[in-house]
């Protein structure tokens, strides 16, 4: 997430539930302001507080876009030089 110099980076684990829904769980989440990273917060779960899941609504080779269990939409697009 990009909020003018503020940026937040969250790294967390999934499973596949089925063909277009994933469990999801955080781990950790860098803040930072501009390039310098301010905190990384490491998340410990807390059984039916952390849980969420995502669907999948549209998947092409740049631009996957994903709704989750708490109203969210995310969109996510490859950056410049993504290579797989």
């Amino acid at each position: 997430m990009e909020a003018g110099l503020l940026s937040l980076n969250a790294r967390a684990t999934c499973a596949a539930v089925s063909d277009n829904c994933l469990d999801v769980r955080i781990t950790e989440v860098d803040i930072f302001v501009g390039p310098w990273k301010a905190k990384t917060i490491e998340i410990t779960p807390t059984p039916g507080k952390n849980d969420g899941w995502v669907e999948q609504l549209y998947l092409d080779d740049n631009m996957r876009i994903s709704a989750g269990n708490r109203d969210s939409m995310f969109v996510h697009c490859k950056g410049p030089g993504y290579t797989t």
